[in-house]
């Protein structure tokens, strides 16, 4: 078995067993619901770009260290539509790759989907955002401030629910 071969099956093992870890918690997901490497790589360029452009135009919120999840909740609220998929950058997901959850599944499940990210995990973001860009909600780390970034379309509001 060749090296791209074996790296392979490693990765969907560790998806199927977070599969299973979160079916225990509730929530049935499958390995469907992972993107690929390239894609997940891909997309965290567009959401890295996305953040810098709203950096550039000053849009984000500062938040205090002991209230930077409160903060990203209530944006999350804001920002997530229970009837659109959303891609969530789980804990290792360069190397899982990201996973695509309906915006219900986050909404009725915040705290566990929240437990699973990069950010709770020893890492420095957690992204939530819309399949295509078009929304989206992150908090980041860095080394001096923590900030609460989030984006949505017009179109967003005029077609769907925002609770």
């Amino acid at each position: 078995m060749d090296k791209a071969r074996l790296d392979e099956v490693k990765r969907r093992n560790k998806i199927l067993q977070a599969c299973k870890e979160w079916e225990n918690n509730g929530i049935k997901i499958s390995i469907d619901n992972f993107y690929d490497l390239h894609t997940t790589f891909q997309l965290q360029e567009k959401i890295i770009a996305k953040l810098d452009e709203l950096d550039s135009q000053k849009k984000y919120i500062i938040c205090k260290n002991k209230e930077e999840i409160e903060d990203f909740l209530n944006y999350t609220n804001k920002v997530i539509c229970k009837s659109m998929k959303y891609a969530f950058f789980v804990a290792n997901a360069t190397k899982l790759g990201a996973l695509k959850l309906q915006g219900n599944i986050i909404s009725n499940n915040i705290e566990y989907v929240i437990s699973k990210s990069d950010f709770l995990n020893g890492g420095c973001s957690i992204f939530i955002c819309s399949c295509g860009l078009e929304n989206g909600v992150c908090l980041w780390r860095g080394e001096y401030d923590s900030r609460v970034y989030f984006w949505q379309s017009e179109e967003h509001w005029e077609t769907g629910d925002s609770e």
